[in-house]
């Protein structure tokens, strides 16, 4: 978590999304290397990530943000496809997904013609922070969902929930409102937050009492400053929403039986 990555497993898939984070169905992240891409055309591959159309006409749960992709710059699409063709190949089988009967017809509805836009320009520090949140799909963590579909007016506000071995972690409120969100932060320290999980100096989260978290804080540590900065100027363009989340709640201990029953004699001895 927290952006890590095992080693060797770059792109190669199989992570799973399923009932526990609120999904409809058992879904798997597929795998993206050229071992399992190496009889897709680059347009069956553009297709799939801007519109959610699979190889074999399939459509895809909006968790691969397809919508997301379909607005973006075309070159950065082709840019992508150019990259998974150059990473290291990996041979693993990934189960197929499995989405609840009742989801199935409404999946097929679900792809939609891509709507690409050009890149805006850094100096635009809003309109290319929204293209970079757009892209990099904040929305799909951070906002709630209802089975398993983000709530549309709470976009952003977080709330969407991960349960962990160790307990459960709520996505934050990105919106800028002043007690529950960011509205309270500058972005000095928005991008000092980010920073500060470079992987030369930032400390697993292993030892802060099971504290773990899915963000890729890593990943994002890679970001240069002026895009960090310029999300953070879209972030505190929107409509604050107050939405009070639980950063992690720990797991309780169970109390198994026998040990309820070996207490109950310890009391019942003390009170005699």
């Amino acid at each position: 978590f927290a952006g890590t990555m095992i080693a060797g497993t770059k792109g190669a898939g199989g992570e799973v999304f399923d009932h526990k984070m609120g999904l409809p169905g058992t879904f798997y992240g597929k795998n993206l290397t050229p071992a399992a891409l190496k009889e897709w055309t680059d347009g069956e591959l553009y297709r799939a990530i801007t519109t959610g159309v699979s190889k074999d006409g399939t459509a895809l749960l909006p968790m691969m943000p397809y919508q997301n992709y379909g607005k973006m710059d075309r070159e950065d699409i082709l840019s992508i496809i150019a990259y998974l063709r150059r990473i290291p190949p990996i041979q693993n089988t990934v189960p197929t997904s499995k989405p609840d009967f009742w989801l199935k017809p409404i999946l097929k509805k679900m792809p939609q013609k891509a709507a690409f836009q050009s890149r805006p320009a850094l100096q635009d520090s809003i309109g290319y922070g929204r293209y970079l949140v757009t892209f990099a799909g904040c929305a799909d963590c951070h906002t709630k969902r209802h089975m398993g579909l983000p709530v549309k007016k709470k976009s952003l506000a977080g709330g969407m929930s991960f349960p962990l071995p160790s307990g459960t972690v709520q996505s934050a409120n990105l919106t800028p409102d002043p007690t529950t969100g960011i509205g309270h932060w500058t972005k000095k320290a928005f991008i000092a937050r980010f920073k500060s999980f470079d992987p030369k100096i930032f400390r697993s989260f292993a030892a802060q009492d099971g504290f773990n978290t899915p963000m890729p804080w890593l990943f994002y540590s890679g970001m240069s400053e002026d895009d960090l900065g310029a999300i953070y100027s879209y972030l505190q363009s929107l409509k604050p929403i107050k939405n009070k989340t639980v950063a992690f709640s720990p797991k309780k201990p169970k109390i198994l039986k026998k040990d309820t029953q070996t207490q109950n004699r310890r009391v019942a001895t003390n009170s005699s």
